[in-house]
């Protein structure tokens, strides 16, 4: 498998430019500061929520929660098991403007994520649960439309909705969708 071509970003993290969407997985100025800005911040997220992040792709998202927040509890739904299956050639050793304890929890944490990943890959699971720090990943690979019904009802208090842009997938982007996401969310979820 050839995987998408590295991208190094502003702050020093890498991401990948996929070729067959013609889009980068995160932004130019920083896919770090991406998750962070767009998703943990924005959120409000605290230590024990219960988070979805819809379009998991390179984890980023979740791992930035994993990084300031204890006893998270994720749902992951992504497709593309081989790209998960391969994240060993990302690192976080250049990141920049980072505290060195968020730092070393983003670093620590993404090797413990890509290893776990890539070993239940490997054996071909396609729901499989495990830890990263103290937090609890549920990943469950395939399509985002359907995958989102396995996530229980109203039990989720923030969803990181991050699928590439709607013209490659205009499915992920329909009113119907948004009204399936909302349905796990817990009262006053963002």
């Amino acid at each position: 498998m050839r995987l998408p071509r590295i991208v190094k970003t502003e702050d020093g993290s890498l991401t990948y430019f996929n070729e067959e969407f013609d889009q980068i997985y995160h932004s130019k100025s920083g896919a770090i500061e991406e998750s962070f800005k767009k998703y943990v911040e924005p959120c409000n997220i605290t230590d024990g929520m219960t988070i979805v992040d819809y379009c998991f792709g390179l984890g980023y998202n979740a791992l930035a929660a994993m990084a300031v927040c204890d006893n998270l509890t994720v749902y992951a739904l992504e497709i593309d098991a081989k790209l998960m299956a391969n994240l060993e050639e990302l690192t976080f050793t250049e990141l920049i403007g980072y505290e060195p304890h968020i730092k070393n929890r983003l670093e620590r944490f993404f090797v413990e994520m890509a290893q776990k990943l890539k070993q239940h890959i490997d054996t071909g699971e396609t729901e499989f649960t495990f830890t990263v720090g103290t937090s609890i990943m549920h990943m469950l690979i395939g399509d985002a439309v359907e995958t989102l019904t396995k996530v229980p009802a109203e039990a989720v208090d923030a969803i990181f909705w991050d699928p590439f842009s709607p013209k490659p997938h205009p499915e992920l982007w329909t009113q119907c969708e948004f009204k399936k996401a909302y349905t796990v969310l817990k009262k006053g979820g963002i």
